[in-house]
Parts: C-alpha cells; structure tokens; sequence
C-alpha cells in the first residue's frame, strides 16, 4: 500500500534519484507486493526484474502488476541473486526495503550485482542502525549519496565507486 515508512522513503528515493540521473536496469530484492516495481516502472516506463521468496507475495504481485495495467515487469520467485535469469546481470539500480539482518546478509551479494558507478536504496532501516549498515556497505565500496528519514525510519542511497 505504500503507507509503511521505509515503503514511502523509498518511493521518495526513487523518485529523488531518477531525477538526478536516469536509470536503465532496475532490480527490486524482495519486491512483496511489487509496489516499489510499479513505481519505478510508471516513472521511467522501463523493464523491471525482480525478486521474492515468499509464494503468496509472487501472486500477489502478479494481481496488483494487472490491477495497475503494467507489462513490462517480471517478479521472479528465488531467494537473492540465485535464479539462472539473475545471476549473469548487473543493475544500475537495487532497491531492498528489508530489516536490517536481511541488509547485512546480503551486502557480499548485492554488491556483487551492481554495476560500477550503480546505486543501491536500501530501506527498512531504523535510525540509529544506520552507521553499522553504511559501515558495512562502505566496505563493499560504497558511498552514501544521500538519506532520508520519517519518524524513527530511514533509507540510504549508496553509490558504488568506481574503482580505477
């Protein structure tokens, strides 16, 4: 429904960051109820892949994308970066509205898929959890373009170095 904070702040990045820089290959990790998809999808009117491991929010996904009158996007179930359709890309853009835990777990992985120069918005977030995640994301060569927060939520928006 969009109503959740880290759902909103993420929308809010979206929006904020594809006005800054215009984004071709998009990918949404654990994409529930596909409403960051859609979202991303009405604005740039680009393809979208995504991703989840729940078999009730694939279908649920599959409904809200006809509801919405959207063909251009593909909701994969597989848990990460594991399905053959997956695992040879790379995004410009990675968009995860998770808790923290998942975040962390997946930093090696995500960092994997994104392109030089790419960005990652990363949600779900409490407030005071930011600086250990930036931590960990700086590790991976990550920058923090900017932050938004609302109440005691926040997202990040990470951008990957290039490494010369």
């Amino acid at each position: 429904t969009g109503q959740h904070e880290s759902t909103l702040l993420s929308i809010m990045a979206i929006e904020k960051l594809i006005k800054k820089k215009k984004i071709h290959s998009f990918f949404d990790l654990g994409a529930g109820t596909g409403i960051l998809s859609f979202v991303f999808s009405k604005l740039t009117k680009s393809r979208i892949l995504s991703c989840d491991i729940d078999a009730a929010s694939i279908k649920n996904f599959k409904e809200n994308m006809k509801k919405n009158k959207l063909s251009n996007c593909k909701n994969l179930k597989c848990n990460g970066f594991r399905h053959y359709e997956i695992r040879k890309k790379s995004f410009e853009l990675i968009v995860c509205n998770t808790l923290l835990k998942q975040l962390i777990k997946m930093a090696k992985q995500i960092s994997k898929k994104v392109r030089s120069g790419g960005h990652i918005i990363l949600s779900g977030i409490l407030n005071h959890q930011i600086n250990f995640l930036y931590s960990i994301y700086y590790s991976y060569n990550f920058v923090m373009i900017f932050k938004l927060s609302l109440n005691n939520w926040t997202v990040i928006v990470l951008k990957k170095r290039i490494l010369l």
